[in-house]
């Protein structure tokens, strides 16, 4: 698949704010391509290039050029998370920073975080930036709610809610009145550097964090890594993913699993014959393989493995298993139970 996914945790509290500002949320997502009740689907991932292009297109319908930086004071760091938890169980505020710019992979890939400790140790720079694609700029809406975001996420960990950092940068233009953005942030706010980052200071970095639990640390590192290491990366990967979600819902198709990713049906066909795929065929691969495995458990019932493979029909299975292994389930079944331990 092509660009970096995120979460759609990312889109928290987004259709209560567009339509308390009078806006139809449901339209917006559906422009591109996000399914509306994704939104809900805490492990769903959807393009995070169509996510930035969502929040410019919702500022813009709206006529609310502080759209970001609204949206960001209705999120706060459970958008991402076991990364927060991780982050909640490190020492000290400034290892905490370190271990939530380390795994934020698990939130996107696409989202950069970097606590630079070095180039002035008295005012420590958390800088961010996004990676979608050389022709691809991440939008102003975007970036202010991610900044605005990680300002709440950084006086949370410091448990303070009057905490203001030094300074904030942005790389883009301003877009509006100092005076909003002064309030918004409780300090200034310079446009036009060569990094979006919140400027802390060391003192700040150096705050120990009391409930800091080491085991408990040690356990969401290792279930958070796994995750990362294990995510679906090719079209293959996802669609196959995508069908295992779908397949016991009865609603399993070219469309649905184009929805779970974002994308155009005939994206996720292209994308799949660059492997040499079609959906069809992955489909019935999957329901094959998933097969196999639910006839091994005895104690399931037809009927169950029926309606888990995405079929109305208890016939409609038997016949796909005549195709697949030229026998009926109960044959398969029967054979298996008298196989060796």
């Amino acid at each position: 698949m092509s660009g970096p996914l995120i979460r759609t945790t990312a889109l928290t509290n987004y259709r209560e704010l567009v339509r308390e500002l009078g806006g139809n949320p449901e339209a917006l997502l559906r422009r591109f391509n996000i399914a509306p009740d994704l939104l809900d689907v805490h492990y769903a991932m959807v393009p995070l290039q169509s996510v930035v292009q969502l929040f410019e297109l919702t500022a813009t319908e709206l006529d609310r050029p502080d759209f970001g930086l609204s949206l960001s004071r209705v999120q706060d760091w459970n958008i991402v998370g076991p990364v927060a938890l991780i982050a909640r169980n490190s020492p000290d505020v400034g290892a905490a920073i370190d271990d939530f710019a380390h795994f934020i992979g698990f939130y996107s890939p696409g989202a950069v975080f970097e606590l630079d400790r070095v180039s002035d140790p008295e005012a420590p720079r958390l800088t961010f930036r996004f990676e979608v694609g050389k022709r691809f700029e991440p939008g102003r809406q975007a970036v202010e709610r991610a900044l605005g975001l990680m300002h709440h996420i950084v006086g949370m960990l410091l448990d303070d809610p009057g905490f203001h950092a030094q300074t904030v940068l942005c790389r883009h233009a301003s877009a509006l009145p100092q005076v909003l953005y002064r309030k918004h942030f409780g300090t200034r706010v310079l446009f036009l550097q060569e990094a979006n980052a919140l400027v802390l200071t060391r003192q700040q970095i150096a705050r120990p964090i009391d409930s800091h639990n080491k085991m408990m640390r040690a356990f969401l590192v290792d279930f958070v890594s796994r995750e990362i290491e294990e995510r679906p990366r090719t079209a293959r990967e996802q669609v196959t993913a995508a069908i295992d979600r779908l397949l016991p819902t009865g609603r399993c198709s070219l469309v649905a699993v184009a929805q779970q990713q974002a994308v155009h049906p005939r994206t996720l066909q292209r994308q799949l014959a660059d492997e040499g795929l079609t959906f069809l065929g992955l489909l019935d691969s999957v329901r094959r393989e998933r097969a196999q495995e639910y006839l091994a458990e005895p104690a399931m019932p037809m009927t169950q493995i029926a309606g888990l493979l995405g079929y109305a029909e208890q016939s409609s299975f038997n016949h796909a298993c005549r195709r697949w292994f030229k026998q009926a389930p109960q044959q398969i079944r029967l054979a298996r139970s008298s196989d060796p331990p």
